[in-house]
């Protein structure tokens, strides 16, 4: 399922993300529950985006996220692509001191052939297929916070309640509309679609840290389809009556 060059990656965004949450609080105890914390956060992610790949006979290897421009003429490209996913979120966690965990590391390629194809509407992948794979990463982590969610409320462990945000942060960075991101995928392959699991990871992130979890699921929801359904109405075009040539015309 995994080539060596992706799980090279997949340690480096483990270890990453691991750093990150525990920045504002480093010691080694907290850094071994960071990294299980990772672990569950990002091997899930990633292994999701395969899975609806191969459903859609198709591969998706994951990468660490890469910059190869720095403006948008053709001939803008840096020599070697610069490591956004590394140094943009380690500054922001030196300039914030650990409160902003900037989980914008990862994305990942989509390949397939044809003839593994065959027997679907069309040999290529479509827009909506490509923006469904990207959706599985993040859907799998709201998942996951909406039980580590439930956990808490039950058991009343606050270090399962961090679990449930990081996720629900991983959610939404990987959510954005950003350079090769989830988000892009997914908004490229339908605006209500996106506007609405992005408008539902925002206000279940927000919520979560008020209310309990099932609370903060049935609002989320709410809001999320309220707004894609403002969306959706404004986008909609409004019919025009049609008046007889006659009348136009004086006849």
């Amino acid at each position: 399922m995994f080539e060596k060059r992706e799980v090279a990656h997949l340690v480096f965004a483990v270890l990453l993300v691991a750093y990150l949450i525990a920045f504002s609080k480093f010691t080694f105890l907290n850094f071994l529950l960071a990294l299980l914390f990772a672990f569950l956060i990002v091997v899930p992610h990633v292994i999701s985006h395969k899975m609806a790949a191969r459903y859609y006979r198709s591969e998706a290897k994951f990468k660490l996220l890469e910059w190869k421009r720095y403006w948008l003429m053709e001939d803008s490209e840096f020599k070697h692509p610069f490591p956004i996913w590394l140094v943009l979120p380690v500054i922001a966690a030196f300039v914030t001191l650990g409160k902003l965990k900037l989980f914008m590391i990862e994305t990942f390629d989509l390949s397939w052939k044809t003839e593994r194809r065959i027997g679907s509407w069309f040999y290529e992948m479509q827009e909506r297929e490509i923006a469904i794979i990207a959706l599985a990463g993040p859907i799998t982590n709201l998942f996951l916070a909406f039980i580590a969610g439930a956990v808490f409320s039950v058991t009343g462990v606050v270090p399962v309640k961090d679990f449930a945000i990081f996720n629900a942060w991983f959610a939404f960075f990987s959510l954005l509309p950003i350079g090769n991101l989830d988000g892009t995928k997914v908004l490229f392959g339908g605006k209500i679609r996106w506007l609405f699991f992005f408008a539902f990871t925002i206000a279940f992130l927000a919520l979560l840290y008020i209310v309990n979890v099932y609370i903060t699921f049935i609002l989320a929801l709410m809001f999320a389809m309220l707004l894609a359904l403002w969306f959706l109405t404004t986008e909609t075009p409004k019919r025009t009556a049609r008046i007889p040539p006659g009348i136009m015309s004086g006849k």
